[in-house]
Order: C-alpha cells, then sequence, then structure tokens
C-alpha cells in the first residue's frame, strides 16, 4: 500500500459529495455521506488491494476497511463539510484545488495508509 490510496480517497469524495450534495454549509458529515464515503472508498481500496496484493500477511478487506474508516474519521475531523465540498467540486470540474486542502487529505491518505498496514 502505497500513496496509490489517494485516487481512493478522492472518489470516496466525489460520492460523499454526489450522495449528499454539495450546498451544506456546515462542518458535520450526515450518515448518508458517511455511508457513501464508506462505500467508495471500500470499493477503490478493494481494487486498489487487489492490484498490489496487499500487504504481506494481511486480509486486504480488513486492510481496506482500517483504511477507510480511519480516512473518513480524519477527513470529517480535519476538513469541514463546506470545504470539502468545494475541493469536491474542483476536482469533479478540473477547476484548480485549493492546495491547503489537498494537503490536509494527503496527510490523511499517508497516515491512514501507515494505520492500514500496521493494523488497526
Amino acid at each position: 500500500m502505497r500513496r496509490l490510496f489517494a485516487p481512493a480517497l478522492l472518489v470516496a469524495g466525489v460520492s460523499l459529495c454526489l450522495a449528499w450534495g454539495c450546498s451544506r454549509q456546515e462542518r458535520e458529515y450526515p450518515q448518508t455521506a458517511r455511508e457513501g464515503f464508506m462505500a467508495s472508498c471500500m470499493e477503490a481500496a478493494r481494487e486498489k488491494l487487489d492490484e498490489d496484493n496487499g500487504a504481506k500477511g494481511k486480509n486486504p478487506e480488513e486492510q481496506a476497511l482500517a483504511y477507510c474508516e480511519c480516512s473518513l474519521r480524519k477527513v470529517m475531523v480535519r476538513i469541514p463539510y463546506d470545504e470539502f465540498a468545494k475541493f469536491d467540486k474542483a476536482i469533479r470540474s478540473g477547476s484548480p484545488i485549493d492546495p491547503d486542502t489537498a494537503q490536509k487529505l494527503q496527510a490523511t491518505v499517508t497516515e491512514c495508509q501507515g494505520q492500514a498496514v500496521k493494523g488497526r
């Protein structure tokens, strides 16, 4: 599991925004958004783990779940929903992305990759 989970997080983010809409201007992520994030993240993480054959000796499904749960928790803490929605909109439209938000997401990905490989 290298830095290749970044696309999984971004795919999950797009799903989160699509599942709940991008106009909400509050920090709290609703249940439907969290469920959408997890579903997209798990799908992308499973695909990536299949390509990489997972970490040696680790259950790929457990790795994907650990990564996605970690990512969701950290994204919700670090990025207010309105900021996340703007970032997501920029990604989908091909517009320039906010570098501060991108850095927060990259830090989340990196931390969560390490935790998923080590185990919860």
